[in-house]
């Protein structure tokens, strides 16, 4: 199942750099803001962590010997448990094919070095709330497709003990149920499907099972 931090826990920032001074600045300043920050000074140290941690946003630098940014962000993206992890990235590279490849590659943004601590710390707090906002919206997608799945469940179980009592009854009246209970078994699955696709069934789709409900209990009074 599908997992969430809970939004009242600190961000967790993942900062990966192989100059220990820039990891340490960052470090202070997203303390000071109110962040948890898992330092990497490697590109190798910041998939391990990425994975350990399951960070909210990662600050990744360019530049690395090893595994560079680019690699780091690539195999990121590569794991579905990072897939979704908005990346920065931190470089001193200002130079206009870099930045474009940074964004192709997946980055959300970049910040160029030496920094203004006022633009990082907005950047940071601007993907972060992006990310808390589309986990939230999975979270109702989640919870709205485990209550779709229960309802489905609820209904078919006395679909099927009513199919199994009818089939005693006369032929016309077996055959009418038969029928109620096959259409109203296909709603339900027209409900999950539009569940699983994130899309409302619409109101027209409950009046229709209401309908179909009476019928079933006229035709099983008959």
């Amino acid at each position: 199942m599908t997992e969430f931090r809970d939004a009242r826990q600190a961000p967790i920032v993942l900062a990966v750099d192989d100059q220990p001074a820039n990891v340490r600045v960052v470090g202070q300043l997203l303390t000071r803001a109110g962040y948890e920050i898992v330092p990497a000074l490697s590109g190798e140290e910041g998939l391990v962590l990425a994975t350990e941690t399951a960070p909210d946003l990662v600050l990744l630098d360019m530049r690395m010997p090893g595994l560079t940014g680019f690699d780091v962000l690539q195999a990121l993206q590569a794991l579905e448990a990072t897939r979704e992890v908005p990346v920065i990235f931190l470089t001193a590279d200002d130079e206009r094919d870099s930045l474009t490849r940074a964004f192709a590659a997946g980055a959300v943004d970049y910040i160029v070095k030496p920094f203004v601590a006022e633009e990082l710390l907005g950047r940071v707090r601007t993907h972060i709330e992006l990310k808390q906002s589309r986990d939230a919206l999975r979270r109702i997608a989640v919870e709205r497709q485990q209550i779709a799945e229960t309802i489905a469940h609820d209904l078919r179980t006395p679909l099927s003990r009513i199919a199994f009592r009818v089939e005693a009854a006369s032929p016309a009246v077996s055959e009418s149920v038969q029928r109620d209970i096959e259409q109203m078994n296909a709603m339900i699955t027209a409900t999950l499907e539009f569940s699983r696709e994130g899309r409302h069934a619409g109101n027209h789709q409950l009046i229709e099972m209401n309908a179909l409900l009476l019928a079933l209990a006229e035709d099983a009074q008959a």
